[in-house]
């Protein structure tokens, strides 16, 4: 007994000490994310708490589908044509009876939901990288998703009566897309990257199929053109804030795919062939040298900086023949500016990535550091698309001002310019 009062008198070791501190309660489903910020979190929170349902409306318990589930696998197709290209993602689609598509894109069909991953991709669903709060705020509020439980793969969601939605009976192609709060980029990579799949469809049924869009409509009238020569004659339909109903709808297989893995390089060299064949009609003799001039877009911040020596670069680059370019300020000559282009220089992002409707661009992309390198760009510039090509990168931006490097940007163009363009 001695030797008991002892032991239970003496100092408790350290590691039995933290073995009998009480852990503090999980914040389950969370803590099993790993590490999360607060702004996390409170994202978490509000998704999971559940808003009223609007009255005459009914809530929906909803699965959220994958690609791979049954439900599609009886009827998706597949493209063979992706075998001999290299870094393509397997081009496909499937299909769907009466099934609704809300205002952002999302597919609701057999008592599950289909997310439009361009317009939210999976990070931003589980509170991770990207997307503001008060955006995906708006998307679920104009698609009237009342609760989202990523866990356990469901949502409740409310639909309008069906009275109210719009009933499309001819067969229907949904385009995973971001035309809602777009810049050219989204139409590219978000959009007409999928006019491969688009075709496959009509081909399979042996009919025209209706193109359909989220968003209220194409930001400049140029890109209803482009979409045209992309895609097809027929006009697509936009969703605007309504939800419609389809007898006979077919989706793309990347419409599943989060937006940075919705695109791959053979789906991009199919997309740039096909633009420059369509704008071979707007052609001239004359060749142009572009600098695409962002005078119009720059915040002033360290991600997105101004630049302090812009007319210095023009000013150089005049000498070598180049006029400076704002992009949204083309208008009616919007297209045959970048068919006539031989070389086209300008800061890495939407702007420059008009190349694609160039016949034989040669290019110049300034990079800036902190300034966002999206991968999906870089497939449409770099030289594996078969473009003459140079990267030249500035300084640093201090307190939201660049300096272009004149000098290496010059070096740059000369070279090009002296180096024949791809066939």
């Amino acid at each position: 007994m001695g030797v008991l009062r002892r032991l239970r008198g003496a100092a408790i070791p350290a590691f039995l000490r933290l073995w009998r501190k009480p852990s503090p309660p999980a914040e389950a489903p969370f803590d099993l994310l790993g590490p999360l910020s607060d702004a996390q979190r409170r994202r978490l929170r509000d998704l999971l708490t559940q808003t009223p349902t609007p009255e005459g409306r009914p809530a929906l318990h909803l699965r959220i589908a994958g690609v791979e589930h049954p439900l599609f696998a009886k009827t998706t197709i597949f493209s063979l044509d992706d075998i001999g290209w290299p870094d393509s993602l397997p081009r496909g689609f499937f299909e769907l009876a009466d099934a609704v598509v809300t205002p952002s894109g999302f597919v609701v069909a057999d008592g599950r939901i289909l997310f439009n991953n361009q317009r939210l991709p999976e990070g931003w669903m589980r509170g991770e990288g990207g997307g503001a709060p008060d955006l995906v705020e708006k998307i679920f509020a104009e698609n009237y998703i009342h609760r989202f439980d990523p866990w356990r793969g469901h949502c409740l969601v409310s639909l309008p009566p069906p009275a109210e939605m719009a009933a499309i009976n001819e067969p229907a192609f949904v385009f995973d897309s971001r035309l809602t709060s777009f810049n050219f980029a989204h139409l590219m990579h978000d959009t007409l990257v999928q006019a491969a799949t688009f075709d496959d469809c009509q081909a399979h049924i042996g009919a025209d199929v209706l193109p359909v869009l989220a968003g209220p409509g194409f930001a400049y009238p140029a890109m209803a053109e482009i979409f045209r020569r992309a895609v097809g004659p027929r006009a697509p339909v936009f969703t605007g804030r309504r939800f419609l109903k389809f007898r006979r709808l077919f989706v793309p297989t990347t419409h599943f795919a989060p937006a940075g893995r919705a695109i791959a390089r053979g789906g991009v060299v199919r997309l740039r062939a096909r633009l420059a064949a369509s704008m071979a009609d707007l052609r001239g003799a004359v060749k142009r040298r572009l600098f695409i001039s962002r005078e119009d877009s720059g915040r002033g911040d360290d991600r997105e900086p101004r630049f302090a020596n812009a007319e210095e670069l023009a000013r150089a680059l005049g000498e070598l023949g180049f006029e400076s370019v704002v992009v949204s300020r083309l208008g009616e000559n919007y297209l045959k500016t970048f068919a006539d282009a031989e070389i086209i220089v300008g800061l890495h992002g939407a702007g420059l990535l008009n190349l694609v409707l160039c016949g034989e661009p040669r290019v110049v992309e300034i990079v800036v550091p902190g300034y966002p390198d999206w991968e999906s760009l870089r497939l449409f510039m770099e030289t594996g698309l078969g473009a003459p090509y140079r990267r030249v990168t500035t300084p640093p931006p201090q307190d939201g001002l660049a300096h272009y490097d004149v000098r290496a940007i010059v070096e740059a163009c000369r070279a090009l310019l002296a180096t024949p363009p791809c066939p």
